[in-house]
């Protein structure tokens, strides 16, 4: 029974090797233009942006890029005079806090990955001291026109770690003038996320900035009905944001109705945030100076509900972030985040 056994293990082995010849002298002769079929394991995951914590696909190698794509922080004013504001719609992340006069200025995040165009982004305005410790938590290519005295007391003569200093007085060749007949300086500098990315690639930039949390949409039934907010700067300045709780995103008002750019895009976003911080007036121009280091009073509106709690920033390179009333850090949503800097004091209605 052994010696059958041993047999039949023998005959058995002997068929595998031909066989495995056989299949061989077949790949062998395989014409080049079949080539063999090989199975590959890929490594494809989804990961979140680290600006706005969209979901990009990214393969191992590739994270780094995907994950943190070149993106550059923009001076765009918001006076009646600079209407409709071009590019508005197709920023990342916005923060707004106010200057002289009481007028709102915008920093406005645009990411700069390969193959997105935005062909207007304007009018550009200049720099002031307190929009640059936002651009420097974020590892920021900052692009301006000018400066305000302080600002440029920053930027040209001490310099401001993690703000790479693009403005227009001295890099003309990345904006340009638009002198058509309903533009007049100084609200006629403009740029494009082509001329902004070329600016990028020619800096030394290494932005390993630290992220959000960010976290997905609340489902429908869990959203709220908070669908009025009044951010209240001045006249003609008065924000307000409706919230559409089928799309869960927010509508900005302003101007006398839904807040469009010159695309004629609306401007909505997925967050708003409020940060109330204490505002100082410097002279008889109006210059002023926000405490934004430190922490206070804040506010965020997501998934048609309110979060109320503080802001905390303990360093100028250090990341804006927003607390609950439990000091448990605000996870936002994925998509356009909008932040008002407010002067104590200062109303936010809901």
């Amino acid at each position: 029974m052994r010696r059958f056994k041993l047999i039949v293990l023998l005959i058995i082995i002997s068929a595998a090797i031909v066989g495995l010849g056989a299949f061989g002298l077949r790949l062998r002769n395989r014409p080049e233009s079949q080539p063999v079929a090989v199975s590959v394991l890929r490594t494809e995951q989804k990961y979140r942006r680290a600006l706005d914590g969209i979901f990009v696909t990214c393969s191992t190698q590739s994270c780094a890029e995907e994950m943190r794509p070149p993106f550059a922080g923009v001076m765009v004013e918001n006076m009646v005079e600079a209407q409709p504001i071009s590019g508005l719609a197709q920023a990342n992340f916005v923060i707004e806090a106010i200057t002289e006069s009481n007028i709102t200025r915008f920093l406005t995040f645009y990411t700069l990955e390969e193959g997105r165009e935005i062909a207007k982004i304007g009018p550009v305005r200049s720099a002031r001291p307190y929009y640059l410790d936002f651009a420097a938590e974020l590892d920021s290519l900052y692009a301006h026109v000018g400066s305000s005295p302080a600002a440029y007391e920053l930027l040209r003569k001490v310099g401001v770690e993690g703000v790479y200093d693009l403005d227009q007085w001295y890099n003309s060749q990345y904006f340009w003038r638009d002198n058509g007949r309903e533009r007049r300086a100084p609200h006629n500098v403009f740029s494009s996320a082509e001329l902004l990315r070329k600016a990028y690639g020619e800096q030394n930039i290494d932005s390993k900035f630290e992220s959000w949390q960010f976290k997905d949409d609340a489902p429908p039934d869990l959203r709220g009905n908070v669908n009025d907010i009044r951010v209240s700067y001045f006249a003609p300045y008065n924000v307000q944001w409706l919230y559409d709780k089928s799309a869960n995103i927010y509508k900005r008002m302003q101007w006398g109705g839904i807040h469009r750019d010159a695309q004629w895009q609306e401007i909505v976003a997925k967050n708003i945030a409020v940060a109330f911080q204490k505002m100082e007036v410097l002279d008889n121009i109006g210059r002023k100076k926000f405490t934004t280091i430190g922490k206070g009073k804040g506010l965020v509106f997501q998934d048609g509900r309110v979060v109320v709690g503080t802001w905390k920033k303990p360093s100028a390179r250090e990341r804006l972030r927003f607390y609950d009333g439990e000091g448990k850090e605000v996870e936002f949503n994925a998509g356009v985040s909008w932040v008002h800097i407010m002067p104590e004091g200062y109303n936010v209605a809901y």
